[in-house]
């Protein structure tokens, strides 16, 4: 008589668990054969048909490779040690949240060095109540079938839930500072912005004007202006104007009413790559030369495309890098060893990103 079908799956999935924990805890090393099917019929005192199943679960998920007579074999990059979750909080290309950033991100996530890596997540923190893609990442996680989550934001929702609260998840937040217990690497725009003026500066700009993106906090603005009077620039204080993150026709009217006043700015710094085509589209309305009449310098996400109708000087941080630390942050954490609390991303220039960016490099 045949076994009823939720015995039967029942079985499968203990073996499967049973197997798989065995991999993930190392007793069964990548490229380490696994028993035969016979013994592990024995072992478990079920048929060759349920131990086929449990094997093509773990097959499908990557842990196994079957190699026919010669028998099955851990993979040589299992999941748990080279799948990495990069998760993030809202919809691709979603109007209000997405940023340039992010979509640096997914493209270096498809690109020859991380697509076979990575995975994406998309809309995992919009809602305090779970939803499928979320289900989807925790089950991943839980099964094993990732090294580790990196969330590309604070994931503001998910206090309670067992990306943040179960242990043996190895998490990295792109945050500018430690957030719940994890680790959290991020660009550091402290040094875009005095490297960004000190570029202008040395070009003998001394009327610097400053367009941020919308939501700033109010100590950045602090620092830029505590940067301008060390180096001896007094510049009228709405001479540091906001722009809304995105609708691009504010940074192009606010720059082209600073570019009115007499004197006007003769360097501009923009502190975020969303605002760039905006303001030069102020910049070319205003009839202002570039870089005759005023200098520029922006923010950039390399390896992005660039923004812009007019020579500005580019600065900012790199995507592929971005993501190399995460994952080496995440290695640490699985070999067991504790990374700082935060680590910040030195801001390039583009001249200085092909030496800075480096040779891939495979854990």
């Amino acid at each position: 008589m045949s076994q009823p079908l939720e015995e039967t799956v029942a079985k499968r999935e203990r073996i499967a668990t049973h197997l798989r924990q065995q991999i993930v805890s190392g007793l069964y090393a990548p490229c380490d054969r696994l028993p035969t099917r016979r013994e592990l019929e024995r072992s478990f005192a079920v048929s060759t048909i349920t131990i086929q199943s449990a094997l093509d679960v773990l097959q499908r998920d990557g842990f196994v490779d079957a190699q026919g007579r010669r028998g099955t074999f851990v993979s040589e990059r299992p999941p748990h040690l080279h799948q990495y979750a990069l998760a993030f909080p809202c919809r691709q290309g979603d109007p209000l949240l997405w940023n340039r950033f992010w979509q640096a991100l997914v493209n270096e996530a498809s690109s020859p060095e991380f697509a076979s890596d990575l995975h994406l997540y998309f809309n995992i923190d919009e809602d305090p109540e779970p939803n499928e893609a979320r289900r989807q990442l925790e089950a991943d996680a839980s099964a094993h079938r990732v090294a580790g989550v990196v969330f590309a934001r604070v994931p503001f929702n998910l206090s309670e839930s067992p990306l943040l609260k179960a242990p043996g998840i190895p998490r990295v937040a792109i945050a500018s500072g430690a957030e719940q217990g994890m680790s959290c690497i991020y660009p550091d725009h402290s040094s875009m912005i005095q490297r960004g003026l000190d570029a202008l500066l040395a070009r003998g700009r001394k009327r610097i004007a400053v367009l941020l993106a919308d939501g700033l906090m109010e100590g950045q603005v602090r620092h830029i202006e505590t940067v301008l009077k060390r180096n001896g620039v007094e510049i009228p204080p709405y001479w540091i104007q906001r722009a809304a993150l995105h609708t691009p026709a504010s940074a192009r009217e606010i720059v082209h009413l600073l570019m009115q006043g007499k004197p006007r700015p003769d360097g501009l710094l923009i502190v975020d790559d969303n605002i760039v085509e905006g303001a030069c589209a102020g910049l070319i309305a205003a009839g202002v030369r570039v870089p005759h009449d005023v200098d520029v310098v922006a923010h950039h996400n390399f390896p992005l495309p660039s923004t812009g109708a007019v020579p500005i000087h580019r600065i900012g941080f790199d995507a592929r890098t971005i993501l190399r630390e995460c994952m080496d942050l995440i290695a640490m954490q699985r070999r067991g060893e504790t990374p700082a609390p935060i680590k910040l991303v030195p801001a390039s220039f583009e001249e200085e990103m092909d030496a800075a960016v480096g040779a891939p490099v495979r854990r």
